[in-house]
């Protein structure tokens, strides 16, 4: 599970340090990186990208707009591998999609975590206070 935030840098190849407890979890496992819907990256490992991709692949192609976010899901992934420093390399589509210059920010999402400018994680990070939050989760009819 990934749990936690983590400020890091890009070096100047586009290389970023994966947090140790992260690899840790990760293993041997290559790890998929893809375009989040908010302006981010989502990092998988490999089995955890597979379980996203067959539910996407469960879905009818009979729907265009189901084939259009099943093409965006497969053509924004990307495999990276950890190397012995416990960098991945991201590309610089992947870095342009989220903004990325130099620093960076790293939040776990339980199955998966997340790479962020730190701007933008400063705009989605804002979670309000417990009362707020506890609204929130209760409006959206769902038993956790």
């Amino acid at each position: 599970m990934f749990l936690g935030e983590y400020a890091h840098a890009l070096d100047a190849k586009g290389r970023i340090i994966i947090p140790s407890k992260y690899r840790d979890e990760i293993g041997e496992q290559k790890l998929v990186v893809t375009c989040g819907l908010d302006g981010n990256l989502v990092v998988y490992t490999e089995a955890g990208f597979q379980e996203y991709a067959q539910r996407w692949l469960e879905l009818t192609t009979g729907k265009a707009d189901y084939r259009k976010w099943r093409r965006f899901v497969g053509t924004t992934a990307e495999y990276c591998e950890i190397d012995k420093q416990g960098r991945i390399l991201l590309s610089a589509k992947l870095r342009e999609h989220a903004k990325l210059t130099k620093d960076v920010v790293i939040s776990g999402n339980l199955s998966n975590f997340e790479i962020w400018n730190p701007d933008r994680w400063k705009e989605v990070s804002d979670f309000g206070d417990e009362s707020a939050i506890s609204a929130q989760i209760e409006a959206l009819d769902i038993r956790i």
